[in-house]
């Protein structure tokens, strides 16, 4: 900014211009016309300038105040360990007990805890990484000691098929169970008529 002597005359030796007065000696309303650039702005432009100013000053705090709030737009979810997390799951599909009674315990073995064995078809599928939930359950706990399920082609007939299948199990509860059936020798789904073999040992003093 530029220091105006006492002269009326500025650094550079210019004479200052004394503003006008209105008829009554009083000072004029400021105006909202201005020169930059050689330029010069009506009143329309200039108060369109002065908001657009204004709101890039409020998005540039805003911003500030929450950098989070820059990166939230197309950016993934992380787990604590820092990988990109999964989507979400597709719906899933529930199953019941090929017998007609439901999976109840079928022995109690001394020393061990109630036995559990029944089995699912789930069939085949168009997709690949597809997940179950084993229902008709009659469980002791809501955290079985042992649970293993065993992918089974379903008809007792070898067709020389080459599928491979991974099954995980992801929750367990007394009523049901949820597992996830992965194919491993291709990304894709099955066309044969699955079969999951449940196999359940359900503590009482689960440890």
């Amino acid at each position: 900014m530029r220091r105006f002597k006492r002269n009326a005359k500025n650094e550079e030796g210019r004479e200052l211009i004394p503003a006008k007065k209105d008829g009554d000696g009083a000072m004029p309303e400021p105006s909202f016309e201005g020169v930059v650039s050689n330029r010069t702005f009506s009143r329309r432009e200039a108060v369109g300038l002065t908001g657009a100013a204004l709101a890039g000053f409020a998005a540039l705090a805003a911003t500030n105040a929450n950098p989070a709030m820059a990166d939230m737009a197309g950016s993934e979810a992380t787990t604590p360990e820092g990988r990109t997390a999964d989507k979400p799951d597709k719906a899933i599909k529930e199953l019941s007990p090929v017998s007609s009674r439901e999976a109840g315990a079928n022995r109690f073995i001394p020393g061990v805890g109630n036995i559990t064995a029944t089995a699912y078809l789930p069939g085949p599928s168009s997709t690949n990484n597809r997940k179950y939930r084993l229902t008709g359950l009659h469980l002791t706990t809501s955290l079985p000691a042992v649970v293993q399920v065993q992918p089974r082609q379903g008809d007792n007939r070898d067709f020389g098929f080459g599928d491979q299948f991974a099954v995980q199990v992801i929750t367990t509860a007394p009523d049901s169970i949820v597992v996830v059936v992965r194919r491993l020798d291709t990304d894709g789904g099955w066309g044969q008529n699955l079969r999951l073999d449940l196999f359940v040992v359900d503590p009482f003093l689960n440890p």
